[in-house]
């Protein structure tokens, strides 16, 4: 009798580690399929669902709405006829401003003028896949 319990207390531990590494392996998945930023357009689907939140956001900066204030910079962040109001403290890359996609990350904010916006302490440009130097063709 004493192999057989030995036996199955193998089997058992065994089980368990396997579904350990199951569950590892699909919360690792899980991860990997959450997108990495969102949209101008899903952050205001439902603004208020983001109140003091980290997000990421992707979007265009609308280069006429680029304004250096005492705390850094304030522009929108644009997706189609959306506008996404952002604070970005600290000094932005040098090709920001070439129209390029970029990320913001920060902390969405309360409700100004009824809409929300985003305190940046992050940017990063998406550089083209197909990029061309300045003058270049």
């Amino acid at each position: 009798m004493t192999g057989w319990a030995g036996g199955q207390r193998r089997k058992v531990v065994a089980g368990l580690v396997v579904l350990i590494s199951l569950a590892y392996l699909g919360v690792l998945a899980w991860q990997l399929r959450t997108p990495y930023y969102l949209t101008v357009r899903e952050v205001f689907r439902q603004p208020t669902q983001w109140a003091g939140q980290r997000l990421r956001v992707r979007g265009r900066v609308d280069l006429q709405s680029v304004a250096e204030t005492p705390a850094g910079w304030r522009f929108d962040l644009t997706e189609n006829a959306l506008r996404l109001p952002v604070v970005y403290r600290g000094k932005p890359p040098a090709n920001w401003r070439k129209g390029w996609p970029v990320v913001v990350e920060g902390r969405w904010q309360g409700q100004v003028g009824g809409e929300g916006w985003l305190a940046a302490d992050r940017l990063l440009v998406q550089c083209p896949s197909r990029y061309t130097p300045e003058g270049g063709s």
